[in-house]
Order: C-alpha cells, then structure tokens, then sequence
C-alpha cells in the first residue's frame, strides 16, 4: 500500500482544465476527492518529492467523437456497457492489436458514455501513476472507470503486470471499468488471457477488413479509381484507419497520378500472410488459355473414360505449412520446394503425394483470395497417386481374364492423354487468411 504523505493532504488550489485554460478552484484532499467526483475526465498524475509522492488528479478533455462510425465497433461498446452496469464488481476490457485499428476509439465511446449516460468519472491513468494505481482504488467511494492507453509500455517486464491482475481479482470492488489498451501482444502477460473473471472481454483488432475500407473509399472517389484503389489496397500488410487517410490525402494531393504511381515510393509494407492453414483449389488451364478448370473436375472427366464402375472420388490437399506471401516473394519454393500436397480418394481409401515447384509467382490478390502461378510436377504426382488408388480399389478378375495392373494403368494413360490438358502449369487459389 502506498504511503499517503502530508503532502498529498493538502487542499489542491489549481486543477488544470484542457490544454490552454485554467480553473483555479479549492478542491479538497484527493483522498477526499472521491466522494465529491463529478461526471468528468481526470487525469492521475504523480509527481516524486523527496518527502514523497504527491498525486493529483487534474481535469482532462473530454474523449472527442469520430464523425462516422465503421464496422461493429457500436455493437461492441453496447455491449461492454450492458455487461457492466449488470454486474456487481469490476469488469476489465482488454484491447489490443495493431495500432490505427479502432481501439482507441473504442475506449473513447466507452468514455464518453460512461460521463453523459452512466453519470460517472473517468480517470486516465498514464505511465507516471500506473504503479500508484492502488493509492487512488484504495480511497475511491464510487464506481469509476479507469482508462488506460497502450499499457504494455509502461512495464518492462510482462511480469511486472501482475500487479494490476490483482486490483481485477477484487481487492478493492467497487463496480470499477478497466479498459486496458495495447499495440503489442507479446508484451501482454500470459495471464492476461483466458481469465474473463478478471479481463471479460478480449477484442483483437487485426487489419481492417475489406468492408471498413472499401466503404471509406467510396466515400472519398468515383467508382472506377476507388475499385482501383480498393484492389491495391488489399495488397498492404497491416491495412489501419492512418494508413488509409494518408492514401485518400496522397490521392487528392496528386489527382494525375494513376493508382500504381501513387503507391510508387510511398512507405508501406506490402502484404505478408501465413498461408498454411488456409483452404485452397487447384485450378488448371482450359483450351480456352485460362486458369478456369478446377483440378477436381478434370479428375471426373478421367475417370468417366475408364472402363470401371467406380466408387466415389474425392481430390483434396493441403497447404506447406512454412507458405507464406513473404516466403514466395523471396524465392523459397522456386527451387524444388513443396507448397502444396494432394489426396486423391475413393470413398476412405487413398494416398497423398507433395507436390513439387520449380517456379511460383504471386498473381492476383484481393479480398477474397490470393491466387499464386506454380510450375509444378503435378502431372506426374496426380497420375501416380490415381494410378495407386485404382490398383488397391479395382477387382481385376472382374475386368477380365489376365487382366492386370499393366492394363489399368494403359487405360489411365490413354484417359489422361485424351485430354491434352498441361497439368503442370497451374494456379492455386488461396482462401486469404482472415486476420482481423
């Protein structure tokens, strides 16, 4: 518990208002303070005497509205506020993820609807009072709500955290609101997480979402640039509400520029995603010189050639678990990689094979997708693992006397070339992680 010196005692004469303007008034001791709080901001400031520390809370601004709202960001403050004017003890909110996403305006709605509907203080707790957060919840006589902003930063060690997991458990309950802040989520302590006794709600905000920004660009441009734009704009690692006003102000600085020489130069990070868990389909190229037929479609038309009656098949696969948009950029799967593996079935029974790549490309990539140009040796695999499964699947005494596996697999041969199709050369076509 924190030592409460004389200094801390006396009256408080001068309470800062804003950034420019102050209110002399006579306020009592802080440790008196609480009984007497109105619905405002304060901010809980510390400052080190050699007779010991002085806490004050000072006026702050009040959290200032975003013109327009996006995304579900209404939904989760409700949210919050119904759960915590139900409950009967503290209730912690942790948001975190990448900066310029939301959070902060979450935590502002939260603010301003805890002062003008809930008729109760926020205090703002910063990196110079956080460690003397007790001194002010051991003398509070009301329900407040602390906010405080990338806490992650003001601790050097995860660990050092735990201090702050205590005053969730209930030491001192009073019906308090924690919304906690933070960029980086491999400076949050483990414990964090997973305990919604102390911390309820856990919202991860990742890159915005194709929807959030698409609507804002549409807002801003006519329809051709913004789909443009929209387009490119899915190519961007880490998309966030700054980068995409930076974007709009490049864009109306210089109206001549095309999308592509807009984004020439400009500082950001193109898109890097971890594929390997991603569902994907293999497409092949038609007569018509596209990648328009599915791997699994040109699969059925094989094997309707053959002369059997056949049970169910299935073509499946899996991504390389170490694919990634970086990885590819850099040439790790140009030389005899494996990106991917297929599966061909008859109902339970059949074989997987991992496919080799001797070049892969990065195509088109949207919001829905990312499509990555291979050439591959797929040919040789998908013929070897259908070839595989027909023999442990076919009853040869009934194709006929002498009938063997020779024989099947000419039949195969023949079905496959009759098709004249390269399956070599395909086009794979990631779901995009979703990371928001």
């Amino acid at each position: 518990m924190t030592t409460i010196n004389q200094a801390a005692q006396e009256p408080q004469d001068k309470v800062m208002l804003g950034i420019t303007k102050a209110e002399f008034v006579k306020l009592p001791p802080v440790n008196q303070l609480v009984d007497l709080l109105p619905a405002k901001v304060y901010r809980f400031t510390v400052q080190e005497t050699m007779q010991g520390p002085i806490y004050s809370l000072e006026y702050a601004d009040m959290p200032k509205q975003p013109a327009k709202l996006y995304g579900n960001i209404n939904l989760q403050k409700d949210r919050i506020l119904r759960s915590y004017k139900a409950q009967d003890k503290n209730l912690g909110v942790l948001l975190h993820g990448n900066g310029g996403t939301g959070k902060s305006t979450l935590a502002k709605l939260i603010a301003f609807d805890v002062v003008n509907e809930f008729n109760q203080p926020v205090i703002l707790v910063q990196q110079d009072s956080i460690k003397h957060l007790e001194y002010v919840l051991s003398n509070l006589k009301q329900p407040v709500m602390f906010l405080i902003d990338e806490f992650e930063k003001m601790f050097e060690e995860t660990e050092d955290q735990g201090f702050l997991l205590t005053l969730l458990d209930g030491l001192y309950n009073n019906n308090h609101l924690f919304v906690l802040t933070a960029n980086d989520q491999d400076r949050i302590n483990r414990y964090f997480f997973n305990r919604p006794s102390r911390i309820r709600y856990n919202f991860y905000y990742g890159a915005l979402g194709y929807d959030v920004y698409s609507e804002i660009i549409n807002q801003h441009f006519e329809p051709d640039f913004a789909a443009q734009l929209t387009g490119k704009l899915a190519t961007i690692n880490n998309l966030s509400f700054d980068i995409i006003q930076e974007i709009i102000n490049e864009a109306k600085a210089f109206p001549d520029l095309s999308v592509t020489e807009l984004f020439e130069g400009f500082n950001l990070d193109r898109l890097d995603l971890d594929l390997g868990f991603s569902q994907f389909k293999v497409m092949l190229k038609s007569d018509s010189g596209n990648f328009d037929l599915n791997l699994t479609d040109f699969v059925d038309s094989v094997l309707a050639k053959l002369p059997y009656k056949l049970p169910k098949s299935t073509v499946s696969g899996n991504l390389n678990r170490d694919l990634t948009l970086e990885g590819i950029y850099d040439g790790e799967f140009d030389d005899g990689e494996n990106p991917f593996r297929i599966r061909f079935a008859f109902d339970s029974d059949g074989n997987s094979r991992w496919i080799r790549s001797t070049k892969v490309k990065v195509g088109k990539i949207d919001h829905k997708e990312i499509c990555l140009e291979m050439d591959t040796n797929l040919s040789y695999h998908l013929f070897g693992s259908i070839a595989d499964t027909l023999h442990e699947t076919l009853d040869y005494s009934k194709c006929g006397e002498d009938y063997e596996y020779d024989d099947m697999y000419a039949e195969l041969r023949k079905a496959f070339d009759s098709l004249k199709m390269n399956t070599d050369e395909i086009l794979l076509v990631i779901e995009r992680p979703q990371t928001f």
